[in-house]
């Protein structure tokens, strides 16, 4: 048995519900109600409560941290106690309406992860231009007119040199063998040599 803590409540509760009622005979159900649950709620619940409060919370805490404010990591705090209750109505929640509980929740559930996971990428897209850092510093000399390339990318789309990058990053995130350790150290290095070539500055 292998699911979501969060979203294991929901089962546990139905669970105990079918024991309490059936007792031994029971134990049939319980196993067909987690082998069958435990997939599709592992599926919604790593959605919500691994990669999107990662995303979120995380990057509004980081955010707020560069600029010395420590709110982002208390209202991540906050969070966390919110899933601590919400685990415990969960619980109450299954125990209480038992199997048809799943049924109602399927539709409102798939609702939440898509208008979670597109907050998600709205924060994750704001974020871009106040994370990713770097100009492209790179200028030429034609008579006494001096050619600054940042300006012209500027002038072209603000913020081009880190929307570029972002897309090379998730470009890359998609190629087989590409992990997350390796994009970080590919970044690290492009930095590196790009700056003491004055090409990032």
């Amino acid at each position: 048995y292998n699911t979501t803590p969060e979203m294991s409540e929901l089962i546990m509760g139905m669970d105990v519900a079918i024991e309490e009622k059936e007792g031994a005979k029971g134990l049939d159900s319980v196993v067909a109600l987690k082998t069958s649950l435990m997939g599709p709620f592992a599926a919604i619940g790593d959605v919500i409560f691994s990669t999107i409060q990662g995303t979120i919370f995380g990057a509004i805490a980081g955010n707020m941290a560069i600029e010395g404010n420590p709110t982002g990591m208390i209202i991540w705090m906050l969070w966390y106690l919110f899933v601590i209750i919400l685990r415990f109505n969960l619980f109450q929640l299954g125990y209480k309406q038992g199997v048809s509980i799943v049924s109602g929740m399927t539709n409102t559930l798939e609702n939440i992860t898509t208008g979670a996971g597109i907050v998600g990428l709205m924060v994750v897209g704001g974020l871009i231009t106040s994370v990713v850092k770097f100009t492209i510093p790179i200028s030429f000399q034609i008579g006494e007119v001096s050619i600054v390339i940042q300006d012209y990318l500027n002038k072209i789309l603000p913020f081009l040199p880190q929307i570029g990058l972002t897309a090379l990053v998730f470009w890359l995130s998609g190629k087989r063998g590409m992990t997350t350790t390796k994009l970080i150290f590919f970044v690290m290095i492009l930095g590196f040599v790009l700056g003491a070539l004055k090409i990032f500055g």
